[in-house]
C-alpha cells in the first residue's frame, strides 16, 4: 500500500503539470531505496490533447503489445482519456502484485480486446478486505466513467493506510513484549 501510495503521488504530479500517463505498467515503475520513479515518457500525453491519429494510434498500441493487460480499454479504443485513465492502469498493477497473476485471461491484445468487449471481470478472493476489493474493482473498470477518481483513490488508500499503520502497531507491540528472538522469526 505504501508503494500504491508514491506511485499514486508520482501520477498526481504528473497531472499537476498537465500530463497523463497512457502506458503504465509495472515495466515502467521504478523503486527505488527512497522513492517510486515512473517511466514511460513516451506514453505520456497533455490533459488537453486531442485524440491522437489513427496511425498514431496503431504505433501506441504496437508499442504497447508486449504488456497489453495494464493498458486501459480508452486507450486501446482510442477513446477520450483523462485523470481516470491511469488508475486502470494502478489497479492492474495492484491485482498484479497482490495475486501473481493478471486480472484478465488473456496473454495479447486481441485477447485483451475479446475480454473487455465481453466485459469480463477479474475475481477476486473471499479474504481481501473489502475496502481492498472495492480499491482493485472500482479501478479496474472497463468505463472510465464509473472508475474511481484520483480523489477517491486518495480517501481510500489513506483510510486503508491507517488501518495497516494500527495494526502494524499493534503487531510490534505482541513481539517487542515477548522479548526473545524466536518470536521475531
Amino acid at each position: 500500500l505504501v508503494l500504491l501510495k508514491d506511485l499514486y503521488l508520482g501520477l498526481e504530479e504528473l497531472r499537476s503539470v498537465g500530463l497523463i500517463h497512457r502506458g503504465l505498467t509495472p515495466w515502467n515503475v521504478y523503486i527505488t531505496p527512497q522513492t517510486v520513479r515512473i517511466g514511460g515518457v513516451e506514453y505520456m500525453i497533455e490533459l488537453t490533447a486531442h485524440r491522437p491519429s489513427y496511425s498514431y494510434h496503431l504505433y501506441l498500441l504496437d508499442s504497447l503489445s508486449s504488456h497489453p493487460l495494464f493498458v486501459p480499454p480508452e486507450v486501446i479504443s482510442n477513446g477520450a482519456i483523462g485523470p481516470k485513465t491511469a488508475v486502470y492502469s494502478m489497479g492492474a498493477i495492484l491485482y498484479f502484485l497482490l495475486f501473481r497473476k493478471p486480472h484478465l485471461p488473456a496473454s495479447s491484445l486481441d485477447e485483451v480486446q475479446r475480454c473487455l468487449a465481453e466485459k469480463l471481470l477479474p475475481r477476486f478472493p473471499e479474504d481481501l478486505s473489502p475496502d481492498l476489493t472495492r480499491l482493485l474493482r472500482e479501478s479496474l473498470r472497463i468505463e472510465i466513467e464509473s472508475r474511481l477518481s484520483p480523489y477517491e483513490i486518495k480517501q481510500l488508500l489513506s483510510h486503508l493506510l491507517a488501518y495497516c499503520k494500527s495494526f502494524e502497531d499493534d503487531l510490534r507491540l505482541t513481539v517487542y513484549q515477548k522479548k526473545n528472538v524466536t518470536s521475531i522469526q
